[in-house]
C-alpha cells in the first residue's frame, strides 16, 4: 500500500492537479493561512461568526476551501483575527519572515524609526559595501565559523 507522500509525489505529477494548483494553489494558501491564525488565536468558527456576522455554515466552507471569497469577506475575516491582509501580482518576490526574523526587523524599526523597506535597502547597501571593501574577509569569516 501506497504512503501518503507517495500518493501525493503521483497526484504531483498529474497534468491536471498541476494546472488546480497553479489556478488556485494561493486560494489555498490564503485559506490555510487564515484557518491557522483563526486557532492561533483560540477562536472557533462559531466565534469567528460573532465576530464577523459571517454564518458558521459559510465559514465551514471557506475553511474546505469550498467557497468562493471575495476582497470584502477576505478583509472582514482578516481584521476580526487581526491579521493584514496582502494582495501583490509579484508573489515571487515575496519574502516571508520566521518569527525570529520578525521580531529582529520589528525591533530595527523602532530602533531606527525607519520603514521595512527602507531598513532592508540601507542594510544591503551596507552589506555590499562591506563585500566590495576591507570587510569581505570578515564575513567569509562568521560565515565559516558557522
Amino acid at each position: 500500500m501506497a504512503t501518503f507522500e507517495q500518493l501525493l509525489k503521483r497526484l504531483e505529477k498529474n497534468e491536471g492537479y498541476q494546472k488546480a494548483q497553479e489556478e488556485f494553489g494561493p486560494l489555498f494558501d490564503f485559506v490555510n493561512a487564515l484557518t491557522d491564525l483563526r486557532i492561533e488565536k483560540g477562536l472557533t468558527q462559531k466565534d469567528l461568526s460573532n465576530l464577523t456576522g459571517i454564518a458558521v455554515p459559510t465559514l465551514s466552507r471557506i475553511e474546505a476551501g469550498k467557497q468562493n471569497l471575495s476582497f470584502k469577506t477576505m478583509q472582514t475575516l482578516v481584521n476580526a483575527l487581526g491579521g493584514k491582509l496582502r494582495i501583490t501580482p509579484k508573489a515571487d518576490s515575496v519574502v516571508e519572515l520566521n518569527s525570529k526574523a520578525k521580531e529582529a526587523l520589528e525591533k530595527l524599526v523602532e530602533k531606527t524609526g525607519m520603514g521595512e523597506s527602507e531598513l532592508i535597502e540601507g542594510l544591503v547597501s551596507i552589506y555590499e559595501q562591506v563585500v566590495d571593501g576591507a570587510g569581505k574577509q570578515s564575513i567569509e569569516t562568521m560565515n565559516s565559523s558557522k
